[in-house]
C-alpha cells in the first residue's frame, strides 16, 4: 500500500477531502430538514425546492452542468436533473399522489423523456421516500422528540421501533 498523498504543507489530502465531503453532506442534510420542517404538507413543489437547494449546496447550476463534463457525469447531479424532468412531465393528478402512478404512466414518462423504466421508477421512488421522510420528521416533531441533525443520526433513528421504515415506506404501485 502506498502512503497517503500529502500536500506541500504536509496535510493528508484524502483526509481533508473526506472531511470537506462530510461537512458538505451535513450541510445539505440540514437544509433539507429545515425545508421539510417549514412546510406542514409535502408536495412535489417542496421536493423540487429541496432538490434545487441540494444542487446549490453541491455548487451546481444549469450552466455549470452543461459545460463542465465532471459535473455532467456526476451521478448525484444526473439523478437530481432526471427527477426534475420527470416532475415536469407529471400532470396535477399524478403530482398529487406519486405513490400511485400506474405502469402505463411510467411507460409514457420513459418514452417522452427518453429514459429507461427503471430510471423513471427510481425518480418516483425518490419522491415517495421524500414524502415519507417529511411525514416522519413532522411526526417526531409533533411528538416532542428530537429531529435528526445529521445523516448518521437519522440512520440510527431509522433503525429504532416506530420509524417509517415499515410497510408504509414502500410505494404502492
Amino acid at each position: 500500500n502506498a502512503p497517503p498523498r500529502r500536500s506541500v504543507t504536509g496535510f493528508n489530502l484524502e483526509s481533508m477531502a473526506a472531511t470537506y465531503k462530510h461537512k458538505k453532506g451535513n450541510d445539505m442534510f440540514s437544509k433539507q430538514v429545515v425545508a421539510y420542517m417549514a412546510e406542514p404538507n409535502w408536495s412535489v413543489d417542496l421536493y423540487l425546492r429541496v432538490a434545487e437547494s441540494q444542487r446549490k449546496a453541491m455548487g451546481v447550476g444549469d450552466f455549470k452542468v452543461k459545460f463542465m463534463p465532471w459535473l455532467k457525469n456526476n451521478e448525484d447531479v444526473q439523478r437530481l436533473m432526471r427527477d426534475e424532468k420527470v416532475i415536469q412531465h407529471l400532470n396535477a393528478k399524478e403530482k398529487a399522489d406519486v405513490g400511485r402512478i400506474s405502469a402505463n404512466t411510467r411507460q409514457r414518462l420513459a418514452r417522452e423523456l427518453d429514459l429507461e423504466m427503471s430510471q423513471v421508477s427510481t425518480a418516483l421512488k425518490s419522491m415517495f421516500a421524500s414524502r415519507a421522510l417529511h411525514g416522519w420528521l413532522h411526526k417526531l416533531h409533533n411528538a416532542g422528540k428530537a429531529v435528526p441533525t445529521s445523516p448518521k443520526e437519522m440512520e440510527l433513528m431509522l433503525t429504532q421501533p416506530g420509524s417509517f421504515m415499515g410497510k408504509q415506506f414502500r410505494p404502492r404501485s
